[in-house]
């Protein structure tokens, strides 16, 4: 079993960092050293195993020249089709995700050094935050392309990446960097520090890293640098029996970030509001090894942050109803000549009040210790063994400032309270403005405790070929608390949303994995893994794989697996809130047999809505395939195909009140979320809450090659990566059929069919200077994909160039450009309507960076 093929030290080649590769390879080959790859618990000599892991050097970390963690993830082919990314005005302003195969972030699992990182608080789904780790620590990061809830759990769906954390350093190492995009703002600035020593018994590694980006403006971003909305000084209401468009208010000032047009007073929230948050990131590590006696291994591990971030966004806005039969509100609808009697409705932005300003701080810990060693036995020889324990928590704290309390700003327009509302210019008096001002607050407390442990060994053969286990069983608990100021909890603050909610949960698992040497040539790799959690219930997860290798430059390989996701705590513990939701009513439309639906004021409007949690959600279950190849025609080059396909059912989804709608109109049940009047089809009440329906289905080809040889003036290296996907499939709507969407849109988010990452690499003779450059590609899709509004929007690529020269006393220069062509984003129509259009691109422009490290 243990054996190092042609292709094994053809894979080992590619991964090396060092220059002098073969030197590197004959050393890993003579040691036939097992290692545990992302994906098994067991350890081997193999490197390609019978499933996919794609590795991140740290090599390619420094080239690439991002800042960050989630920048470096966000570049991944299996990132299909882009992942949340930092942005201003949101409670996740300072957070970003991995949203592997298009399938969410909260089906993507993320590992720090092998084990689960706590989830983000902020979203509360199970997603986790990866700017909570320090890049300058990262020496590798471990990418498996395939299901893996057999055996690490809950959410290893799309796939898991395990970011691997420095373990040995020798010196000090200090490195200072900057960046610039093109567009204004954005500026990057970094700082790190890196020290470690060792002895015989062991050693300790520390790194410290502070980085900053600055915020990005609206304004000074093209796309997004114009808009005006409806919600500046505008009313409507009833003329001779007949409701008219929104027109500006009488007397009002429209001047400043108020712009007069088609006769409206519409607000400039482009020239206010910020794309980006600026962010701040502090985060510490330190880890320990030492060596106990009877061999045992004593290992201890911290990562601390600080992660502060500030966010703009335009003042609050709000409509209201002008009631007829009021002091404030006969003179408002007198005063802009509508009739008396019939309400009105104004839709109003109070700029006088001030900017929405977000400030997040946010401190985490993970604290992790272990042991680990390896006994003799009589009756199965050599046991390895493993015990470690790890404590995570999370603190959030949110304040927000220009927020507006909707039942003072309503009792000031209708009942002339606080100083009331001046009809004759349009505004609030001084005194309601300061009495409706309110500062909003966010406080959100998450952690994590688990322990868990396992044994490997050796028992039984196959043909002469011995048997492989590991048997293993863990133990965590989860707690979450999301908690609002009470006026926001209450629905009260316009510009603000969100209800106080909590909860906890404890799991239990015992799991086995075997891999079993059927042939010399083929291995097996069985697994199964059982859940027990305390809220929703068990879930058992199997999983087989089988690595066949006929040739000694040829791997086939092939698994199938079973996965779940268990439902997040915010989906099944989250307080009642209450909401005006938009809909388009059309049952009790064509009830009335009325000649129009959307537009009308009576079917087009606002209903009261009730968001709640669902404590009876079960867990989301998939159902995965792959199938691929490793092969190695000639020394140096290593071509890679997988064909994949993932089912998830049972998801856990998020009907809006429209898509309910739609449902009922198509004539499936809504399961009594929506109730109406038996008599007039009117909606009496409705529910929003997370329930278990449909379900997803994906597949596609990932590919990969690369290829080294040495030349008369040093060593060239080509690398590409890409994925097609064949196939996204979910529900057209709430309970509706299945569709395929992939080359589409779905509202904001394009779902390009395939990436292509390259790279072109050289490295002097002496290894002291190192050029890559190569084009990042994403296909075209079409915006409002089978629809009348359909648009074709353009392929993107992007080339990026990185410069290192090492200089005789210990230093490292890298100079690069990211876009160095300076492409911009592709877009539907001619303005930005959510940064979520542009996951998928860096549409900041050309980023030239610059970074200088000392080792010491």
């Amino acid at each position: 079993m243990f054996r190092r093929t042609a292709l094994s030290a053809a894979v080992i080649a590619a991964m090396a960092s060092s220059v002098n590769v073969s030197t590197v390879m004959a050393e890993e080959v003579e040691k036939l050293e097992k290692i545990q790859v992302t994906g098994s618990r067991i350890s081997r000599v193999d490197v390609e195993g019978a499933t996919p892991v794609t590795v991140i050097s740290r090599e390619d970390i420094e080239r690439s020249g991002q800042l960050t963690v989630a920048d470096i993830l966000r570049n991944s082919t299996y990132n299909s089709f882009g992942s949340y990314s930092e942005r201003s005005g949101s409670s996740w302003q300072s957070q970003a995700f991995i949203d592997m195969r298009g399938l969410g972030a909260q089906r993507s699992l993320v590992l720090l050094n092998g084990k689960r990182m706590p989830q983000s608080g902020a979203r509360g789904d199970g997603a986790v935050n990866i700017n909570a780790i320090p890049a300058a620590a990262v020496e590798s990061i471990e990418i498996l392309a395939d299901g893996a809830s057999a055996v690490y759990g809950s959410d290893a769906i799309g796939g898991v990446v395990n970011i691997i954390l420095k373990k040995d350093f020798e010196g000090i190492e200090v490195e200072v960097g900057a960046g610039s995009p093109k567009i204004e703002g954005g500026d990057e600035k970094s700082f790190s520090i890196t020290g470690g020593t060792s002895s015989d018994n062991g050693n300790i590694l520390f790194a410290f890293e502070h980085d900053e980006r600055d915020i990005i403006y609206s304004r000074d971003f093209e796309p997004a640098s114009s808009g005006t909305s409806i919600y500046g000084r505008n009313i409507a209401g009833i003329v001779r029996g007949v409701k008219t468009d929104a027109k500006a208010l009488a007397g009002v000032d429209c001047s400043g970030l108020l712009v007069s047009t088609d006769d409206q007073c519409r607000y400039n929230y482009a020239s206010a509001k910020a794309e980006t948050a600026e962010s701040k990131r502090d985060q510490f590590l330190i880890s320990s090894n030492y060596s106990l006696a009877n061999d045992i291994e004593w290992t201890n591990e911290a990562v601390i942050g600080l992660n502060r971030s500030f966010g703009r966004y335009a003042p609050a806005a709000g409509a209201f109803t002008v009631k007829s039969g009021t002091a404030g509100g006969d003179a408002i609808l007198v005063a802009n000549g509508y009739d008396a009697g019939e309400d009105g409705t104004m839709y109003y932005r109070f700029d006088k009040v001030g900017l929405r300003d977000n400030n997040i701080k946010e401190i985490s810990a993970i604290l992790t210790s272990g042991l680990k060693g390896s006994f003799e036995t009589s009756l199965i020889e050599t046991v390895d063994w493993n015990l470690s324990t790890r404590y995570s928590k999370a603190l959030s704290d949110e304040a927000g400032t220009g927020y507006v309390l909707q039942s003072v700003a309503e009792a000031a327009l209708n009942e002339g309270q606080y100083g009331g509302f001046d009809p004759d210019t349009g505004e609030f008096s001084d005194e309601a403005t300061q009495a409706m001002s309110f500062d909003t607050a966010r406080d959100i407390k998450v952690s994590y405790a688990d322990i868990n442990g396992g044994v490997q060994f050796d028992l039984g053969n196959f043909f002469g070929n011995s048997i492989s286990w590991y048997l293993g069983a863990e133990a965590s608990r989860q707690d979450y608390k999301d908690t609002y100021d009470s006026q926001s909890s209450a629905g009260n603050v316009l510009g603000s949303s969100g209800n106080s909610n909590g909860g906890n949960r404890s799991q239990k698992a015992v799991f086995v994995e075997s891999l079993i040497p059927v042939y010399e040539t083929i291995d097996l790799n069985l697994a199964v893994r059982y859940d027990n959690y305390s809220d929703f219930g068990s879930a058992v997860s199997p999983k087989a794989s089988v690595r066949f290798q006929p040739v000694d430059n040829l791997v086939l390989r092939g698994s199938a697996a079973k996965g779940f996701r268990a439902p997040g705590l915010s989906s099944l513990y989250g307080a009642n809130a209450e909401s005006n939701d938009y809909a388009v009513d059309y049952i009790k439309c064509n009830a009335d047999n009325a000649t129009k639906c959307a537009g009308n004021k009576k079917y087009d409007t606002q209903y009261t809505t009730v968001h709640t949690a669902n404590k009876d959600l079960e867990a989301e279950e998939s159902t995965s395939f792959n199938l691929g190849a490793v092969y190695t025609p000639i020394e140096g080059l290593n071509l890679g195909i997988d064909y994949y396909n993932i089912e998830v059912t049972n998801i856990v989804s998020f009907p809006s009140l429209q898509e309910l709608i739609d449902a009922e109109v198509a004539g499936s049940s809504t399961d009594g979320l929506i109730t109406r009047d038996p008599d007039t089809q009117a909606i009496t009440s409705a529910i929003i809450q997370p329930i278990n329906q449909g379900k997803l289905n994906t597949s596609g080809i990932d590919l990969k090659a690369d290829y080294k040889h040495g030349v008369n003036f040093g060593t060239l290296t080509y690398a590409a990566s890409g994925s097609y996907v064949l196939k996204y499939e979910q529900p057209k709507y709430y309970k509706g059929p299945m569709t395929n969407i992939v080359g589409g849109s779905v509202g904001f988010f394009a779902m390009p069919q395939y990436r292509v990452n390259m790279d072109f690499g050289w490295i002097s003779n002496n290894g002291m200077h190192k050029v890559n450059f190569g084009p990042r590609y994403v296909s075209g899709y079409i915006y409002n994909k089978d629809t009348p509004n359909a648009e074709d929007v353009s392929s993107w690529t992007s080339w990026d160039l990185n410069y290192q020269v090492e200089l005789p006393w210990n230093g490292v220069v890298k100079l690069g450009a990211r876009n160095l062509f300076d492409r911009d984003a592709p877009l539907p129509g001619e303005a930005l309507s959510s940064l979520d259009q542009l996951a998928n691109y860096d549409w900041k422009g050309r980023t030239i960076y610059a970074k200088y490290s000392q080792s010491f």
